[in-house]
């Protein structure tokens, strides 16, 4: 993972093309990412998703300045670091533009890949049975 301390005033926001994830994964927008991401990536990290989804339909990239992109997910300026580093730790999001210790591009993913054993361990009792059965029934 990228460390960084600070975020640039503009973020330059970027679709991270991955086609293993959208043959295997889901959408940022499907019912799998509510209901076995967002336990994991927690509600604000999943917004930040699906605000950046959005805008990477109409361009495989965009600028947004960080304070707006805060208030569009409800958040202080000062949490919104912290949701990008915790997609970057679950690789849902990426950078290596780190420049004097602060971020100024990102590239997110826009399909998620299923979860992993590790990542299914920390989800509760009810929820892994409820995963179990949706994926035993796409296939």
């Amino acid at each position: 993972m990228t460390k960084f301390k600070y975020l640039d005033e503009v973020l330059v926001i970027k679709k991270q093309t991955d086609p293993l994830a959208q043959k295997v994964g889901e959408p940022i927008n499907s019912y799998y990412t509510d209901m076995f991401w967002l336990p994991i990536l927690g509600p604000s990290s999943v917004a930040f998703l699906r605000i950046c989804s959005w805008f990477l339909t109409q361009d495989d990239q965009f600028e947004i300045q960080t304070k707006t992109l805060s208030n569009y997910l409800g958040i202080s300026l000062k949490i919104l670091p912290k949701v990008i580093k915790r997609l970057m730790y679950f690789d849902a999001a990426f950078s290596s533009n780190i420049y004097n210790d602060t971020l100024s591009h990102l590239w997110i993913r826009t399909y998620l890949y299923p979860l992993n054993s590790a990542l299914l361990s920390l989800l509760q009792p009810e929820l892994l049975t409820h995963h179990q059965n949706y994926i035993a029934a796409k296939h």
